[in-house]
């Protein structure tokens, strides 16, 4: 227990996340979920308290529709609410897509868990591939498949770059096909930005260059005999 624990725990965990009192300073969404994001992350089991809490939750989405449609978050919501003529088993693998992150297990029970639509089938064979290629170049990944950037001419696979030690994506990409259609070059397209703030901190520091210390204060001299005048100086 930390006496000061008030401030960097209560703070961002509980005013920030849990309860988003603070407007957003410390979470990019509110903290909200159906009933299957609880049947996941605890020992509840599927009941009558499930529809009940869909339906509140679903309440809530609609009642601050206004706040919710400008979170590129939580947009995806208010568009679900509005399609709510979609039967039940695709509406509950809408909002089970809100829990598919992971390794490639996750891929797996997307297969299972989302409607049996030949897009989806191709769009979830096509990470796999992706997944192995990587997996023979020894790079880790992780997918989250219900990440929303705010960029919206992104049209394909979209990917964050992260390295050790380093809390935020070094980089950040992905396809946007057919964007020159406007300009008259209508191709294939890819591209990425990269963070060279967090890219310069995960260099080792190097030895630091030797400077100029002045022996006393910065205008003191040393007058000679030969009445020449001159710093004394050391390099440190």
């Amino acid at each position: 227990m930390y006496i000061d624990s008030s401030e960097w725990v209560m703070v961002p965990n509980v005013f920030g996340m849990a309860t988003y009192s603070d407007g957003g300073l410390m979470s990019t969404k509110p903290y909200t979920c159906g009933s299957n994001y609880l049947l996941k992350m605890s020992n509840y089991k599927k009941g009558e308290w499930s529809e009940t809490w869909d339906d509140l939750y679903w309440n809530f989405i609609n009642k601050n529709r206004e706040f919710f449609k400008k979170n590129p978050r939580m947009s995806m919501m208010v568009s679900m609410y509005d399609r709510q003529k979609l039967d039940k088993k695709n509406r509950d693998a809408l909002i089970e897509l809100v829990s598919l992150y992971g390794d490639v297990n996750v891929l797996k029970e997307a297969e299972k868990l989302l409607p049996q639509d030949q897009a989806i089938k191709s769009a979830l064979q096509f990470l796999n591939q992706l997944d192995q290629a990587l997996k023979n170049n020894q790079i880790k990944v992780s997918y989250d498949l219900s990440d929303i950037r705010g960029y919206q001419y992104h049209n394909g696979l979209v990917f964050s770059v992260y390295a050790d030690q380093c809390y935020s994506p070094i980089a950040l990409g992905g396809r946007y096909d057919n964007i020159g259609a406007s300009f008259g070059r209508n191709r294939p397209a890819t591209g990425f930005t990269m963070d060279l703030k967090n890219i310069v901190t995960l260099f080792p520091n190097g030895k630091k260059a030797k400077a100029i210390l002045l022996n006393g204060p910065p205008k003191s001299t040393v007058i000679k005999k030969d009445n020449t005048i001159t710093n004394k100086i050391t390099l440190v």
